[in-house]
């Protein structure tokens, strides 16, 4: 097909070319659509922490209180790869769940060091 510019005489944006459209990426295809219906459901859990490890500090004590209690009680290993914490008999739904932490660069440091409670839970 030749380059044939399609232009009009009224002022609605860029012009393009039947190549340069017959050659535009288009729409997802319908294998990526039904593909991603059969992916399981996604939930985003986004957890603000402490932003000091003063205990004395506003309700900083309480907040490292709740943000321990929740790293070892309220993450499961298996969230990102839900398939794996499935028994034979389970039939609940599965759900991908991803985490985000708020946290100040003092508390982060503390939470990733080597020993913190955020490295030890992605070595589980």
């Amino acid at each position: 097909m030749e380059n044939v510019e399609v232009a009009d005489e009224s002022d609605e944006g860029p012009q393009i070319s039947e190549t340069e459209a017959d050659s535009a990426p288009s729409a997802r295809s319908l294998s990526e659509v039904t593909s991603s219906y059969n992916d399981p459901p996604k939930t985003l859990v986004i957890y603000s922490g402490p932003t000091s490890l003063d205990r004395l500090q506003d309700k900083n004590g309480m907040y490292i209180d709740n943000m321990n209690y929740f790293l070892e009680h309220g993450i499961s290993c298996y969230d990102d790869a839900p398939e794996k914490s499935k028994g034979e008999d389970d039939e609940t739904e599965t759900v991908t769940v991803n985490y985000v932490f708020v946290l100040t660069k003092e508390v982060a440091d503390y939470y990733t060091a080597p020993n913190g409670l955020i490295t030890k839970k992605i070595q589980e």
